[in-house]
């Protein structure tokens, strides 16, 4: 992996367009540079963007289901041709040297984990594969092992596959129920030792964690980051009149300057009114590259998400 990929996270968010929220807050957190989402319940012809971000997908016609991997735009990739398969939703793009992948498996069964099969065997390798597979085995953290559990993990002794799973559970369950891990990231041996892998704290909102999954290379320093849109906060009263009142005072002292060249007067006008925007407006903080949070979002939409957080660790 390049070391532009420090961070990467992997969710089922149980519908992207209600998360998308938390799905900024947790891009603008953890700096992921990709994020790969199962079940995000978005229909071929739904709009789902996030600045600063591309949006690979695959959806199904009946707005459940599906798969996508957010790629910030200062990550080189492109996308994966794969066939169609109706059982499951599954999507991948090449990002620098590996084939990222992202899946949901709603219903496995031995016909549809072949078919999974048949796809291990057309990725191009090295690659990194993320999603809901919703199928139980002891070996990456479930109470009991099923069925499917049992083919999931011959096929990856098939392929020499590596599961990056700790054992923690990714699923929330209820205190009678049993332990559930049916969220996987598995890849290829060569990159097993890339990464470490943890589930966050919080499912935040949906009733799978999301897992942090970290390059264990060190990352070069970032570019510089983009400037926000809006550098100055305006809304302050009276400030106008300062500010217009200083723009006409450096003019002034300017004129005599000025030269018939047009390129100088319009360097000089500029230069006066950036100056004399500097000396009245607060400036907003820096926006380090972070995604911004929705306009509608207050103090009582914080409230709530740490009521929510409370109640589950209750």
């Amino acid at each position: 992996m390049s070391v532009q990929i420090q961070n990467i996270l992997q969710w089922n968010c149980r519908s992207a367009v209600s998360k998308k929220t938390e799905i900024i807050y947790m891009l603008n957190k953890y700096n992921a540079s990709l994020f790969a989402i199962s079940e995000t319940w978005l229909k071929p012809d739904s709009i789902f963007k996030i600045n600063g971000f591309s949006c690979l997908r695959d959806d199904r016609s009946d707005g459940y289901g599906g798969a996508a991997i957010l790629i910030r735009n200062t990550v080189s990739y492109y996308p994966l041709s794969l066939p169609l398969f109706n059982d499951f939703s599954v999507v991948a793009a090449q990002v620098n040297n590996t084939c990222i992948v992202s899946i949901y498996i709603p219903s496995p069964s031995s016909s549809v984990l072949q078919q999974f099969n048949n796809l291990l065997s057309i990725l191009p390798r090295p690659f990194l594969i993320l999603g809901d597979f919703n199928c139980h085995h002891t070996s990456w953290g479930c109470t009991i092992s099923s069925y499917c559990g049992d083919i999931l993990l011959d096929i990856f002794d098939e392929h020499n596959i590596c599961i990056l799973n700790s054992g923690s559970p990714t699923r929330r369950t209820g205190p009678k129920e049993n332990l559930s891990a049916i969220d996987l990231s598995i890849c290829t041996p060569n990159l097993a030792s890339s990464f470490t892998w943890r589930t966050l704290p919080s499912s935040y909102g949906s009733d799978h964690f999301p897992i942090l999954i970290s390059s264990t290379h060190p990352c070069r320093s970032p570019g510089l980051p983009k400037q926000p849109r809006l550098k100055y906060k305006f809304g302050a009263d009276g400030l106008w009149d300062r500010f217009r009142t200083l723009v006409e005072f450096k003019l002034s002292n300017l004129q005599n300057s000025l030269s018939d060249n047009l390129i100088d007067y319009n360097n000089t006008f500029t230069n006066a009114i950036i100056q004399a925007a500097d000396e009245t407006f607060p400036l907003k903080n820096s926006a380090n590259g972070r995604i911004p949070s929705p306009p509608w979002w207050d103090k009582e939409c914080s409230q709530i998400v740490k009521v929510r957080k409370e109640q589950w660790r209750a």
